[in-house]
């Protein structure tokens, strides 16, 4: 079976704002929400007001949260799907 290898990697002409704590905490609250799209993040409001994520883990969540981009996003997982059809068949 082939494996499979990450997406392309994207250059960034800056550092990230934020670390793998935060990277963790989305990647928990996108799972738990059945992956949804950033115009339907009232789960992440939840999460945010729980007060279970110490403040500057959420303040950086929040930084996050605000500079989503559906339309680039939604192009990236397209782009993911295709090569992933590539490889099934």
């Amino acid at each position: 079976m082939r494996e499979m290898t990450s997406a392309k990697t994207i250059k960034r002409p800056r550092d990230r704002y934020y670390g793998k704590e935060v990277e963790e905490a989305l990647l928990v609250a996108w799972a738990a929400t059945n992956y949804i799209a950033s115009k339907r993040l009232a789960p992440f409001q939840r999460l945010r007001d729980s007060g279970v994520i110490d403040t500057k883990t959420l303040e950086k969540l929040n930084y996050v949260n605000h500079t989503l981009d559906p339309v680039r996003l939604l192009k990236q997982i397209e782009a993911l799907q295709d090569t992933l059809w590539q490889h099934a068949v």
